[in-house]
């Protein structure tokens, strides 16, 4: 990868978006791009974390934000034709094509909340890339959860309540990045998004709830323990009670004793 040189990055990324209202050209000339600082160098072996699922560039974050920065004006003025790009861009099946996507559609305009919230869930229905999804569920969906937190709200609780378990990924991502941002402070809200979800999470998704409920221990200790209390006594299942067991290291001494008490009480 040769060395990033700012000005000549600009000057690429402000012709590029000459090329918006073009997705063929604009595709074309992003691919020279990424070509050009593609990391030849790097070794999935040098990593903990999984190689991704998708071709990728494997391009410094500064290339796709220099690029975003170029096209904010198109997004602001012109989100219908942004939206014909968006869609261009997430058929090329490479990591960096649909993470650019991906950004581009969370910075629309939330007035469009129908087509925005329809691309993310036909896009996560057949999402298997976890770079993917942490993008979808953060920038995806930045502008709405800012500017339309009913309509996020309602978007999260209309996945969670459905089949498909890509999409319950997606939601529980995103209720993630909602009570990790200190600045949330309707964590009713938050506990009543995932409170259904306690007594009925399949193994793939229990791990996706136990990270939401990590910050919620945190930030408020006896309100998540009652939910949790509540969904054993209510209904104990292996969903729920599993969640438990794996929580209580989030928890106070005091507060883990009274919930494996609850554990004891309720086993069947």
């Amino acid at each position: 990868m040769p060395a990033i040189q700012l000005e000549r990055l600009k000057s690429e990324a402000s012709k590029l978006a000459e090329r918006f209202h073009q997705p063929e050209a604009f595709i074309k000339q992003a691919k020279d791009i990424f070509e050009f600082y593609a990391d030849r160098t790097h070794r999935n072996t040098e990593s903990g974390a999984p190689p991704p699922l998708l071709p990728t560039y494997r391009l410094p974050d500064q290339i796709l934000r220099h690029i975003l920065t170029a096209l904010r004006q198109h997004i602001e003025t012109e989100p219908e034709t942004t939206l014909a790009l968006v869609e261009e861009l997430w058929k090329i099946e490479g990591l960096e094509f649909r993470l650019l996507a991906t950004r581009l559609l969370g910075r629309v305009t939330p007035e469009l909340f129908e087509e925005i919230s329809q691309r993310l869930s036909s896009w996560a229905a057949k999402n298997e890339e976890d770079l993917l999804l942490e993008s979808m569920a953060t920038d995806g969906l930045e502008r709405i959860r800012t500017e339309q937190s009913d309509n996020y709200y309602g978007l999260l609780e209309n996945w969670l309540a459905g089949e498909e378990v890509r999409l319950k990924k997606l939601a529980l991502r995103a209720l993630l990045n909602l009570v990790s941002d200190d600045s949330f402070e309707n964590l009713p809200v938050a506990y009543r998004l995932l409170e259904p979800t306690l007594a009925n999470a399949s193994s793939q998704l229990r791990p996706y709830v136990l990270a939401v409920l990590e910050p919620l221990a945190q930030r408020s200790p006896p309100e998540t323990a009652y939910i949790l209390r509540q969904s054993l006594e209510e209904n104990q299942t292996a969903s729920n009670r599993w969640l438990t067991r794996h929580a209580l290291v989030y928890f106070p001494q005091e507060t883990q004793q009274r919930l494996r008490q609850v554990l004891k009480d309720t086993k069947a």
